[in-house]
C-alpha cells in the first residue's frame, strides 16, 4: 500500500480531494450538541380524568396501564405519578431502542388496556420526559395596546399557537405554565334547586344526556341515501341554558330556570411574572438527538413569524428568556480555537527542530486533511459534532504529529545515505510502519474502554 501511494500520486491526490470535499459537507450537515447524545428514549403518557382523587387515579387508570406496559421489551424503568384529575407514566428505555420504536409499542399495549371509566380522555403519548429541560425558553405577553389580562389566552395558545410549535422538526414537546383556560361555568341557584326538588346528580346526568349528537339511522329514497343525526351537542351558553334536565307530565325544567350560565375561566393554580407583569412561559423540549442549533433556529423563525403576525394582531408578544445555542456556541468555538492554536504551535515546534519547511509542510497540510476525514467518518456512524469529540480530535492531532515526525526521520536519515526521495520514503515507511502502528493501538487501548460507556 506505501508503494502504491508513492508510486501513483494522481490517485492519492484525487481520493484526499473526494476525502476532503465530502469531508466538509459532512461537517456542514452534523448536528451541534453540547456533549454527546446520550439521553435513553423516553416516553410519557399522559392520561385526564376529570374530578377523580388520586387514590382513584391510581387505581382505576394508572394500575391498569401498568399492567401491560411493564411486558415491554427494551424497557428499563418506568414511573407513574397519580394527581387530582390526571395520571402520569414515564417509561425510559434501553438507547438501543428507536423512540419512534418506544412509542409504537407504548401506543400498541395501551390498545390492549380496558375497564376504564367513561369519562375518562384517551390517554397522550409523547416522546419526551414530562420533566424534561427545555432547550428555548419563551414569555407570552400583552403588549402595551392591549388592556386584557394574558391570563385569558391560555386556551387561543393551545389552540392556535401551540400547534405552530408542535410542527418544527426535533421538537418532542411544548411546555407552558400560567393563564387559565377558557370555559362555561354553570353557577347554580341553591334555592332554587331544592324548590324543584332537584339534585346535582340529575343535572349531571341531564347534562351528560343530552349534550351529545346521535346518530338516527338511514332512509333510502329512491337511489339516495338519507342519513339522519340528532344535533344536541352545546355549542353556546344559550345551548346549556336550554337543555332540559326535569321532564314530566307537569312541567319542564331547563337548566337556564335553575342555573346562570355563562363564559369565564378556570382557577388559578400557577402564577408566572415578568417583570411585574403576568406572562404566560413556554418551554420547547427538544427530542433525544436533535440537532438543538437546527432546533433554536426554527423557533426563532416561528417567534418572528408570529410576532409580526398573528400575535401582533392579538395584541400579544414572545420575548425569548434563555436558549442554549450561545453557550454550545461558544463552548465549541473555544474547542476549536484549541485545535487551530495546538496546530500552529505543533507546526512552529516541528520547524525549529526539523529545520526543513519541505517535510514540516507535509505534516501541516496532513493535519486538515485528517481532521476532514474524521468528520466524514463521524457523520457515517450518525455522530454529533460536540465537545467531547472536538476533544479527542484535538488529542488525535498530537498523535499524528508524533507518528509524522518518525516517518519523517526515518526517510530523511536514508536520504542522506544517498536514496531518491521516492525510494527513501516507501523504505523508510516500511521499516517504521509497524511501530507507528504499535503505538497508536497502545493508545487506543487506553481510551477505548470509554467507547462502550453509554451513560453519562
Amino acid at each position: 500500500m506505501i508503494k502504491f501511494a508513492v508510486e501513483n500520486p494522481v490517485k492519492v491526490l484525487v481520493g484526499v480531494c473526494f476525502l476532503v470535499i465530502f469531508g466538509i459537507q459532512a461537517f456542514l450537515n452534523m448536528p451541534y450538541r453540547l456533549i454527546p447524545s446520550i439521553e435513553y428514549p423516553q416516553i410519557s403518557v399522559s392520561t385526564y380524568w376529570r374530578g377523580a382523587s388520586p387514590y382513584e387515579v391510581e387505581k382505576e387508570i394508572l394500575e391498569r396501564q401498568e399492567r401491560v406496559l411493564k411486558t415491554i421489551p427494551g424497557l428499563i424503568d418506568c414511573e407513574s405519578t397519580a394527581r387530582e384529575s390526571s395520571a402520569y407514566i414515564t417509561l425510559m428505555f434501553d438507547m438501543d431502542v428507536p423512540v419512534n420504536d418506544a412509542i409504537l409499542l407504548v401506543a400498541n399495549k395501551l390498545n390492549e388496556v380496558s375497564g376504564y371509566p367513561d369519562n375518562m380522555n384517551q390517554p397522550t403519548i409523547r416522546a419526551a420526559n414530562t420533566d424534561a429541560v427545555s432547550v428555548v425558553d419563551l414569555m407570552l405577553l400583552t403588549d402595551d395596546t392591549n388592556k386584557r389580562s394574558i391570563d385569558e389566552y391560555l386556551s387561543f395558545f393551545e389552540e392556535t399557537i401551540k400547534p405552530y410549535f408542535d410542527r418544527i422538526k426535533g421538537v418532542a414537546d411544548v411546555s407552558y405554565w400560567g393563564g387559565r383556560a377558557r370555559q362555561i361555568q354553570i353557577d347554580i341557584d341553591p334555592y332554587r334547586l331544592s324548590a324543584y326538588n332537584i339534585t346535582l346528580s340529575a343535572i349531571i346526568s341531564g347534562l351528560s344526556q343530552e349534550n351529545v349528537n346521535i346518530s338516527a339511522g338511514t332512509i333510502d329514497f329512491g337511489a339516495k341515501d338519507y342519513r339522519f343525526r340528532t344535533i344536541g351537542e352545546a355549542k353556546t351558553p344559550q345551548d346549556i341554558r336550554n337543555i332540559v334536565v326535569i321532564s314530566s307530565d307537569n312541567a319542564r325544567i331547563k337548566l337556564g330556570d335553575i342555573a346562570q350560565v355563562d363564559y369565564g375561566f378556570s382557577k388559578r393554580n400557577t402564577i408566572v411574572s415578568y417583570g411585574n407583569t403576568n406572562a404566560l412561559s413556554v418551554g420547547i423540549v427538544a427530542q433525544a438527538g436533535a440537532n438543538v442549533l437546527e432546533l433554536t433556529k426554527d423557533v426563532d423563525k416561528v417567534v418572528e413569524n408570529l410576532n409580526n403576525g398573528i400575535l401582533k394582531n392579538n395584541g400579544l408578544k414572545f420575548i425569548k428568556i434563555a436558549d442554549q445555542k450561545n453557550y454550545i456556541l461558544q463552548a465549541i468555538a473555544l474547542v476549536k480555537s484549541n485545535i487551530v492554536v495546538g496546530g500552529l504551535l505543533a507546526v512552529i515546534v516541528l520547524l525549529v527542530f526539523l529545520r526543513s519547511v519541505r517535510a514540516t509542510l507535509v505534516i501541516a497540510v496532513n493535519i486538515p486533511i485528517c481532521i476532514i476525514g474524521t468528520f466524514l467518518i463521524m457523520h457515517l456512524l450518525g455522530r454529533t459534532l460536540n465537545v467531547i469529540s472536538l476533544a479527542g480530535i484535538a488529542f488525535s492531532v498530537g498523535m499524528l504529529i508524533d507518528n509524522s515526525i518518525v516517518v519523517l526521520e526515518n526517510i530523511d536519515r536514508h536520504i542522506v545515505k544517498g536514496k531518491k526521495a521516492l525510494d527513501a520514503a516507501v523504505t523508510a515507511a516500511k521499516e517504521v510502519w509497524g511501530a507507528v502502528l504499535a503505538s497508536t493501538l497502545t493508545t487506543i487501548a487506553v481510551f477505548l474502554p470509554i467507547a462502550f460507556i453509554r451513560e453519562e
